[in-house]
Order: structure tokens, then sequence, then C-alpha cells
């Protein structure tokens, strides 16, 4: 490969680092704006809309585990009786 070719490849490179960073900086520029904020929170803040976020989470995540299960206990029965039907059938179909 020529020189002139890795230089090609590194500008191309370094367009597109540039880009990223300039998209990440407009999202973060338009939710700052957004929320009507000028300075980043205090660490102490975030732990605090973490600790929020996480329990609100938790709180959640038992109905949805009971659901979860309550889903899996009903595509067994609906299964099971499948089975139960396709097995009747067959015993019809032998006996005549």
């Amino acid at each position: 490969m020529r020189l002139s070719g890795l230089f090609g490849q590194a500008h191309f490179a370094a367009q597109k680092i540039f880009h990223i960073n300039l998209i990440a900086y407009r999202v973060a520029a338009a939710y700052f704006k957004a929320n009507n904020l000028t300075r980043l929170p205090s660490p102490k803040k975030l732990e605090a809309e973490y600790a929020q976020l996480a329990s609100e989470k938790a709180k959640f995540y038992e109905p949805y585990k009971e659901a979860k299960e309550e889903l899996l206990k009903l595509k067994i029965a609906k299964q099971n009786v499948a089975s139960y039907f396709r097995e009747e059938e067959q015993a019809q179909i032998v006996s005549n």
C-alpha cells in the first residue's frame, strides 16, 4: 500500500471520529437545553437519582417476574391440552 493511501485512511478515520464526537455533543447539548441545565449535576445528585431509579425498577420487577412465571404455566397447560387431544385423535384413528 502506498504511503498516501495510509494518510487517506487516517484522515478518513479522523473525520469519522470527529463526526461521532460532534453528534454526541449535539445530543448532550439538546438534553441540557431540554432540561434547562447549564452545568453537570453533582455526583451525589446523580447517585441519588440512580438509587431512586433502581428502587423503581425493583418495584416493577417482582410483578413482572410473577407474570412471566404465570405465562410459562399457561404455555405448559396449553401444550398439555394440545397433546391430550392429539393422543385422543390418534386413539380414535387406531380404533376405527
